[in-house]
């Protein structure tokens, strides 16, 4: 599934995101994710947000548990995504 979310701080869309039977998730635009709203999200998610008080951009990619593995170093995508050196 892949959604540009224009910001994830609403709950109506982050039950949107986990009712979703895909394996991967690509978010676009998630802005700079409410304190709050990440806890709802699982342990297998790489996130790269805009500094807080900056509208605009950042990513969040979500997988199933188990699929993913170690890549040996960072990438940096662009400025508003990366690949990290482990997962």
């Amino acid at each position: 599934m892949s959604w540009n979310i224009r910001s994830v701080n609403d709950l109506a869309k982050v039950k949107r995101i986990l009712d979703g039977d895909s394996t991967f998730t690509l978010l676009q635009e998630v802005w700079c994710p409410n304190k709050d709203i990440i806890p709802y999200f699982p342990s297998s998610m790489i996130l790269k947000a805009r500094p807080e008080g900056q509208t605009g951009g950042g990513t969040m990619t979500l997988w199933n548990e188990g699929i993913a593995t170690t890549c040996g170093r960072s990438y940096d995508v662009n400025q508003d995504s990366f690949i990290p050196n482990s997962l």
